[in-house]
């Protein structure tokens, strides 16, 4: 593994113009490309001027994470000089690729994923069938008690600030939300997964009807493509996703790491 060169991306265009060559799979760290959420990731470039690798290392308070792309050697040769915390989620495209952080850490919670795409320039959207609203941050306090059992850490109150996020209610109570975990007008790259029903309104086709509201908004943003991740295992939610227009991209996994 040698001529390797390795250094921190000191420019978000710079950083862009390695992970540009697959958007779809690089979707979420292009969107850290923009402030606020440039501010916390930090991205570990290597390449030997034909190859290249990026790892991204993703730290708030709350929340730490890494994800890799490009090729496995670069990756490996990246690990040995990224600063990694005590506890972080995982998110590799090759299991290949978590061979040197098994040597670091025990990854619990390992799930294969699938990473879909829609391309929104090119998609023909049809309106949503039920009346939707749009949720601001004055939603905020409702909407984190409304998905807090069903997304975990998926959820952020940041996200909705900055964010797309329709819902369909009743008498100012919601049955239904979808939005999005990332976006970023710059690149044109949003990503979605903010999705719950309530269990005694599913199957009435609120999910969609939300998800269309999204997808519209992101258009009339200038939005070219949407990604979003799904369980290798939900089929319920894989079916859905197709059904709506997305395509499966590749397949991933991703874990909770801890340190040994």
């Amino acid at each position: 593994m040698t001529g390797w060169k390795v250094k921190v991306g000191t420019t978000p265009d710079e950083v862009y113009h390695y992970l540009k060559s697959d958007r779809i799979w690089a979707g979420y760290a292009i969107c850290d490309l923009e402030n606020p959420l440039w501010e916390h990731s930090k991205f570990y470039l290597a390449n030997t001027g034909s190859q290249f690798a990026v790892v991204l290392h993703f730290e708030t308070e709350a929340f730490h994470g890494i994800t890799a792309f490009g090729d496995s050697e670069g990756i490996d040769a990246i690990w040995s000089q990224v600063p990694i915390p005590p506890k972080l989620w995982i998110s590799l495209r090759s299991k290949l690729e978590f061979e040197p952080l098994f040597r670091k850490y025990r990854v619990d919670d390992f799930h294969a994923m699938w990473r879909l795409h829609f391309s929104v320039s090119s998609a023909s959207l049809s309106l949503p069938p039920h009346r939707v609203v749009c949720l601001g941050a004055d939603r905020q306090p409702e909407l984190q008690d409304f998905i807090k059992d069903s997304l975990g850490s998926a959820y952020s109150p940041e996200q909705l600030v900055g964010g797309v996020f329709y819902g369909v209610e009743e008498n100012g109570k919601l049955w239904s939300v979808v939005g999005t975990h990332v976006l970023s007008t710059k690149y044109q790259l949003a990503a979605v997964g903010n999705a719950y029903t309530r269990p005694e309104y599913r199957g009435k086709g609120y999910f969609r009807a939300c998800l269309s509201a999204v997808l519209h908004r992101l258009r009339e943003m200038g939005v070219r493509d949407v990604v979003a991740n799904v369980m290798q295992s939900n089929t319920p939610s894989m079916e859905g996703a197709l059904s709506m227009g997305f395509v499966k991209h590749c397949a991933f996994w991703e874990g909770v790491g801890t340190k040994l």
